[in-house]
């Protein structure tokens, strides 16, 4: 597998990199012949139509002459999921959103039908980068100029929660859908693809533990099908209990197509729905680890020149009038409560909230809102006869090991065991 020219993720990532030849970084990407496809996608997969998968989204993601092709749903309100890694190393020129219409020649030469303002990728997923990152949270989050779920043609996808056990079990029928090459090496199709899969009994390995793991049909998800999504047929529509992360990993004999692994979005609904609320924290690009200070020659010693004379300090300055104090809006510092956490009342326009904010519990302007903690924070969790308490990872560190699955709420809550 090919990974991004300028990327130090693994190889493994599901990752289509496209060459934009003589293109400006803003400006229209040039009509592309297959030479300029450099890895894969869907494996054994079939044609399909976007009316069939109306929530797929295409992003093309430009770094200056060069560009990565990746997957994404599309959310309500002018969003789009997709996968971190797409997006995580930055340098990023530009990302431009497709919909509806998937023909690959309109996705690499044609206009987009929005460009993303913001990027949110997720914190945890940053955890090691440089040198493995935490591929069970490879999600991230575009914040559109336009609200594209109201185009022709166009809806927005249904996330699962963690209380769809059923669609989420080993043995689950599933579908992944993606645009690329139809098996490994192989020329690249023209249009939309989807292969169904079943979902497999989990790795033991973590983070892949926390991951869906997809395929046993001679067919899967590779790469070039990043960020796109894994679905149930509820019999009445789709629900998306994933999005396409990696293919085996080194060691499991095992080549692109034959199974893939794919965040488990279920775990990351509280994320996205706080980052979208303007609650949650999230980054825009993962740091890279900076080099080690080279440190500055010590000066040789020279004569001493003996004690300094004190300065005369002179009259002391007029310190003036004191300034009035800055005024506090009501409701700051309150103490408040939901479902049974407690939070206090925050500026949430100069306040950022390391939990989940809500509106509504707190007297005062409408930007007084609720700070509360996570779901599961500062419950008890044990394990091995070890007892820990839950804590979020984004916001508190732990001295001693942190497991996860030990914890209720999102997947950053995990259990701090000594």
């Amino acid at each position: 597998m090919t990974p991004h020219p300028s990327s130090s993720y693994p190889t493994r990532a599901l990752l289509l990199s496209i060459a934009l030849a003589g293109c400006a970084a803003s400006g229209a990407a040039p009509d592309l012949g297959e030479d300029d496809i450099e890895v894969s996608a869907i494996v054994n997969g079939e044609p399909t139509t976007s009316d069939a998968f109306p929530f797929f989204a295409s992003v093309l993601i430009v770094r200056g002459g060069a560009a990565s092709l990746c997957g994404g749903s599309v959310l309500s309100g002018g969003w789009v999921v997709t996968a971190a890694h797409c997006l995580a190393d930055g340098g990023i020129d530009e990302v431009r959103v497709f919909v509806a219409n998937h023909e690959l020649e309109r996705v690499v030469s044609g206009t987009p039908d929005a460009v993303a303002e913001q990027i949110f990728v997720h914190a945890q997923y940053c955890e090691g980068f440089g040198g493995g990152v935490d591929w069970s949270a490879d999600v991230a989050l575009l914040r559109l100029d336009r609200d594209v779920s109201t185009l022709p043609g166009v809806t927005a996808t249904r996330l699962a929660t963690l209380s769809d056990v059923e669609p989420r079990r080993a043995g689950a029928p599933a579908t992944v859908v993606g645009l690329g090459q139809t098996s490994d090496g192989g020329p690249h199709p023209a249009q939309l693809q989807r292969v169904d899969v079943e979902l497999l009994a989990g790795s033991v390995r973590l983070p892949y533990a926390e991951m869906l793991r997809a395929g046993g049909t001679g067919g899967g998800a590779c790469r070039g099908d990043s960020g796109g999504p894994l679905l149930y047929d509820t019999g009445t529509g789709w629900l998306q209990i994933g999005l396409s992360s990696r293919g085996p990993f080194e060691g499991e004999g095992a080549r692109c197509g034959d199974h893939s692994y794919h965040t488990d979005i279920a775990r990351h609904v509280a994320w996205i729905e706080g980052v979208r609320a303007g609650g949650f924290d999230a980054v825009t690009a993962c740091a890279a680890p900076s080099p080690e200070p080279v440190p500055e020659p010590e000066p040789e010693p020279g004569p001493d020149p003996g004690p300094e004379p004190e300065p005369d300090p002179g009259p002391e300055p007029d310190p003036g009038p004191e300034p009035d104090p800055v005024p506090t809006l009501d409701g700051v510092g309150d103490a408040c409560a939901s479902g049974g956490r407690s939070g206090t009342c925050v500026d949430t326009a100069s306040t950022s909230c390391g939990g989940v904010v809500q509106s509504g519990l707190c007297d005062g302007p409408a930007q007084v809102r609720c700070c509360l903690p996570k779901e599961g924070v500062g419950a008890r969790c044990a394990l091995g006869g070890a007892t820990g308490t839950c804590i979020d990872t984004h916001t508190a560190s732990c001295s001693g090991a942190v497991r996860s699955g030990l914890c209720p709420g999102p997947g950053e809550v995990r259990c701090c065991l000594p």
